[in-house]
């Protein structure tokens, strides 16, 4: 018997139960119902909306069903390929790599998206600099960290530090 794969079950279920309770208290501290952290589609977009993003945000974050596509399309294609005709084949093929291609792209926005909501929430929380590379590299950690810890949520500093940026480049 391996108790490898049984282990491993278990530790994604607690790192997930962490990470739930910690958007669960940061939900709370930025003003939010806790409800709100805990359904899966509507709580990206309160944590946009946290982060001062406007709803097109969120929608980036759900580019990866592409690649959920791609699958089943390479899949069905696969299956039916062999009573096609060769230009069929070609095309769906063409098509299949397109699909690809597609899907690797959203892979790596909703990848550069992520990372930059977390920049986002850790200037709107108001934490020092590596603050921010933890929560980008260290995610479950330093979300406890900003869960837990007596920060205050302060959109105006989001705005402030952007503020900051145009009065340096003039």
């Amino acid at each position: 018997m391996d108790w490898s794969s049984g282990l491993e079950n278990v530790i994604v279920i607690i790192l997930s139960l962490w990470i739930i309770v910690c958007n669960w208290k940061i939900f709370v501290k930025a003003w939010e119902w806790w409800w709100k952290s805990i359904i899966p589609v509507y709580n990206m977009y309160i944590l946009c909306k946290i982060v001062n993003h406007k709803g097109w945000f969120w929608v980036i974050m759900l580019l990866p069903i592409i690649w959920i596509i791609w699958m089943i399309v390479s899949l069905i294609s696969w299956v039916l390929m062999n009573s096609w005709s060769p230009m069929a084949q070609w095309v769906m093929n063409l098509f299949n790599w397109i699909l690809w291609m597609c899907s690797m792209l959203a892979m790596i926005a909703t990848f550069v998206f992520g990372i930059l909501i977390q920049v986002y929430l850790w200037k709107v929380f108001w934490k020092w600099p590596g603050f921010c590379v933890g929560l980008v590299l260290l995610n479950f950690v330093f979300l406890w960290i900003l869960a837990f810890d007596d920060s205050k949520y302060d959109l105006n500093n989001l705005e402030s530090s952007s503020e900051k940026q145009k009065s340096q480049s003039e």
